[in-house]
């Protein structure tokens, strides 16, 4: 094991470039920073947290493969922070055994003892859903660092497609920050696999281009400016991975149009839709593209 994680929806990045660090729920709460856009869990695990003397620590794991961002990556546009082990030695930290959150049986120690607490082969191998007290379990496991981590100990920032680092570059904003990486494997469900088990917005690029069927797979230049002419157009070709049922749903701003489209089976498609620059505004535009609610895009360009 050589890194430890933090994963988190993308919405939550501004605060990570405001903060210029990993910080607790304890700690945003104190710089008036909480609750956050998307701050993962529930009222009853915050209610948890606190009781469990986690709300001033920042919650890190062993492997990106646990239940529970199984789960999140279905639910939400995640990203992962990948961290240096340095932080697991600082003054205060906390082990636990499992989830953090619970109230039952979970054991928690510092230092060797903590450590000890560990099981380091249940978080190598493959996963095993079915194996509760010998995968799900000790998969869990958490370092709680307390208040926060900066950002010079993040080794990179992972995210499952180029359409999606872009989107974390636009929200992160002109601040610095660690690399930025499109980093598959991480988003995979197994060690050594790159396939991705979630709908996700692959590459997104803008054309004044009318596409079709016969076109549509050709390269296209990313435009940002599209000039007004007769029957002028902007075209976003999207390349999306979709469930069975994925509904997909564009906006175009400021004018607020809006189109959608539902995709029947599971497989990637390439999805172009587009509008006339004759219902656009002249100066600052942009379109919006959501998988089943959540977004993975937004695309700014202009027009003149």
């Amino acid at each position: 094991m050589s890194s430890l994680y933090h994963f988190t929806c993308i919405e939550n990045l501004p605060g990570f470039s405001r903060m210029q660090a990993l910080c607790s729920k304890g700690t945003l709460e104190l710089a008036g920073s909480w609750p956050i856009p998307e701050p993962g869990g529930n009222d009853l695990s915050h209610r948890l947290d606190r009781y469990n003397q986690n709300w001033d620590k920042v919650s890190l794991n062993l492997t990106p493969r646990t239940p529970f961002a199984y789960r999140k990556k279905r639910e939400l546009h995640l990203c992962f922070f990948v961290i240096s082990l340095e932080p697991a030695t600082w003054d205060g930290v906390v082990f636990a055994d499992c989830n953090a959150a619970s109230t039952s049986d979970v054991q928690r120690g510092t230092g060797r003892d903590g450590l000890n607490l560990l099981d380091f082969s249940a978080v190598r191998s493959r996963p095993r859903p079915w194996d509760r007290p010998g995968w799900v379990r000790p998969v869990q496991a958490e370092v709680l660092v307390p208040n926060g981590i900066p950002l010079e100990y993040v080794r990179e920032v992972a995210f499952v497609s180029e359409a999606s680092l872009a989107e974390g570059e636009r929200l992160w904003g002109p601040t610095g920050h660690p690399p930025f990486r499109v980093s598959p494997d991480i988003f995979s469900d197994a060690p050594g696999d790159v396939t991705i088990g979630f709908p996700h917005v692959k590459r997104i690029v803008l054309t004044d281009t009318v596409i079709d069927k016969t076109s549509v797979d050709r390269d296209h230049a990313h435009m940002t400016r599209f000039d007004r002419h007769p029957g002028a157009r902007v075209t976003a070709i999207a390349s999306i991975q979709a469930l069975a049922g994925t509904r997909a749903e564009v906006r175009w701003s400021p004018v607020g149009v809006q189109a959608s489209t539902e995709f029947e089976t599971s497989t990637d498609y390439l999805h172009w839709p587009h509008i006339l620059l004759d219902q656009l505004q002249t100066g600052a535009c942009s379109i919006e593209y959501r998988l089943n609610g959540v977004r993975w895009s937004t695309v700014e360009f202009e027009v003149v």
